[in-house]
This record gives C-alpha cells, structure tokens and sequence, in this order.
C-alpha cells in the first residue's frame, strides 16, 4: 500500500483501523438488537438472532 499508492506510513496508519472499528461496532450493535426485536417486534429468538447477524455482516 505504501509504495503502489504513493501514501506514506502515516497516511496507511491513520486509515488501516477503520475497518476494524466497523467490524467492533457491527458486533457490539448487532448483539443488542437481537433481544431489542425479540421484545418489540415478538420476533422468535431464532429469527432475532439471524435479524441481528444480518446487522453485524452489513453494518
């Protein structure tokens, strides 16, 4: 990345984490709104939990 792009260390540093942060907050998001549409939409576990999987994979 830092030769082909022509980017320093610096520039590759300050945007490697994103993707991360994406992934930590899809996973902590996704974990509260399975119970959240269990409860509010009477949704069974099973189809809460692949509702909130859905939410961790696209968030």
């Amino acid at each position: 990345m830092v030769s082909e792009r022509g980017m320093d260390i610096k520039q590759f540093a300050l945007l490697a984490w994103l993707p991360f942060l994406g992934a930590d907050r899809g996973g902590i998001l996704g974990g509260y709104l399975s119970p959240y549409l269990s409860r509010r939409f009477r949704m069974s576990v099973v189809n809460s939990r692949i509702a909130g999987s859905a939410w961790r994979r696209y968030a």
